[in-house]
């Protein structure tokens, strides 16, 4: 439970960062050292495959908080970041959709989002299987829709 309130703060953290401090509130500096505390406990509590909890959506929100912290972590800046990259990507399925076992079109959902903020190019494939598949969820051609839509 400590993992996901964790988790949840340092991304609602992430999100506004570049937004003024209130007058006699909290200033940048003390918003990027709690930031920094998050980051080093949720390093200090992955998985050893890379997981958070073996749960895709919660370690897809963790790589978003990664990428959206102000030091902006890509996979390229460890391999704490890497292993819950490759772990979310490794559960892809044929049909694109990125899930353990439920849940596909929010999981999904969540682990495209982290995968396109911790690296565009090198997930650019999953990426693009996951997005037909969302896409395939909403919309067919026995909905009236085509390809060409």
């Amino acid at each position: 439970m400590r993992l996901i309130r964790t988790s949840a703060l340092l991304f609602a953290l992430s999100a506004p960062f570049a937004a003024p401090a209130h007058a006699g509130g909290v200033g940048k500096a003390q918003v990027k050292a709690a930031i920094d505390r998050g980051i080093k406990f949720l390093r200090a509590t992955q998985d050893p495959e890379g997981s958070y909890g073996k749960y895709p959506g919660l370690t897809a929100m963790v790589l978003e908080a990664y990428a959206l912290s102000p030091r902006r972590y890509g996979v390229a800046d460890g391999p704490f970041v890497r292993r819950a990259s490759d772990w979310l990507a490794g559960l892809q399925k044929p049909d694109g959709a990125i899930y353990d076992q439920n849940l596909p079109s929010y999981n999904t959902a969540l682990s495209l989002l982290a995968l396109q903020a911790v690296d565009p190019k090198g997930y650019a494939g999953v990426v693009a299987k996951a997005q037909r598949f969302l896409v395939g969820l909403q919309s067919d051609e026995g909905e009236g829709y085509t390809t060409k839509d």
